[in-house]
């Protein structure tokens, strides 16, 4: 940094700390903004000091704009409610909407900000009500909607996954563990040391992806770990969380995409309920409930037992 970098880095952390100190968390968010305008590395670096506490601390809204998360342990269990919503939201307010992954809005939301094209996953916890924030900035509607398959998490600070002052309502889909195992040992070829590395996470290992010009670690953790933490009644509560059944979404199509437009309503989000609308989406996308855990041997049925039985019971699943 140049001297004169240095001189503006200090000022303006001087005014930040001032408003911080004085619990001005609305202006303090406001002047970085102005800072972004004039010098992108400045609003950065001191974005990630005083973001995140000053999202947590305020007692007002920071954002008229909200994310709706929709949750899974595969991307791909997303995709039919992806399309309903962007049917629903284009056949009703005659928007087009995009509904991208958590991981490729993060990225191109900060690439322009980052020296080193890189993105551990201790950076997506420790400044992911930072991210969240530029996103909703970035965004012109009034709710945004993101697939997820990253686990809820919190931290020593008190700062978590997400915050009711970032995020409007999410919907947690859940399968059935072994469909899901099997559908993960088709795609590593029957390998099933490999399949149970993935599905398990027992290692703790990240994989690495490459998303636009950065190198992203992805840790989405166990099936299990996942599950536990969508499902905490703490987290349903704050976050306003709807739990849905694949079997039920499969089995009766209508009933479940009404109950989502239902809770999205119901948690603040500005839309109106149209049977019809839900109707003929239904009429037009087929849906079907996998049955690929058959070809799953009793053996692996009783390795995978004692992390996942827990969760089949709670949920009928």
């Amino acid at each position: 940094m140049s001297f004169l970098s240095n001189v503006k880095f200090q000022y303006n952390k001087k005014i930040l700390q001032d408003l911080f100190t004085s619990n001005k968390h609305k202006e303090l968010l406001e002047h970085l903004l102005t800072l972004n305008q004039k010098n992108k590395d400045i609003f950065f670096s001191l974005s990630k000091e005083f973001v995140a506490q000053s999202i947590l601390l305020s007692d007002m809204e920071i954002s008229s704009s909200k994310i709706i998360w929709f949750n899974s342990y595969l991307d791909q269990d997303l995709d039919y409610l992806s399309n309903f919503i962007k049917y629903y939201m284009s056949n009703k307010y005659q928007k087009d909407i995009n509904i991208p992954k958590y991981e490729n809005l993060l990225v191109n939301t900060i690439e322009d900000f980052l020296d080193e094209k890189n993105i551990n996953f201790n950076d997506l916890v420790s400044y992911s009500y930072l991210y969240q924030w530029l996103m909703l900035k970035n965004s012109n509607s009034p709710f945004l909607f993101i697939r997820n398959n990253f686990p809820f998490f919190s931290t020593e600070n008190n700062l978590n996954f997400s915050n009711s002052k970032l995020s409007r309502a999410y919907i947690f889909l859940i399968d059935h563990p072994y469909e899901i195992y099997a559908n993960l040992k088709n795609r590593y070829k029957n390998d099933a040391e490999v399949t149970r590395n993935v599905f398990l996470n027992l290692d703790n290992r990240s994989n690495y992806s490459q998303i636009s010009n950065s190198n992203f670690e992805i840790n989405v953790k166990g099936w299990h770990i996942n599950t536990e933490s969508w499902t905490d009644i703490n987290v349903i509560n704050s976050l306003r969380g709807q739990i849905l059944l694949k079997k039920h979404l499969c089995n009766n199509p209508y009933d479940s995409l009404s109950s989502i437009i239902f809770h999205l309503i119901q948690s603040g989000v500005e839309i109106e309920m149209d049977y019809n609308l839900i109707q003929s989406f239904v009429e037009n996308n087929l849906i079907h409930q996998s049955s690929n855990s058959e070809q799953l041997s009793s053996k692996e049925k009783k390795f995978l037992q004692p992390y996942v039985e827990k969760y089949i019971d709670e949920h009928n699943l």
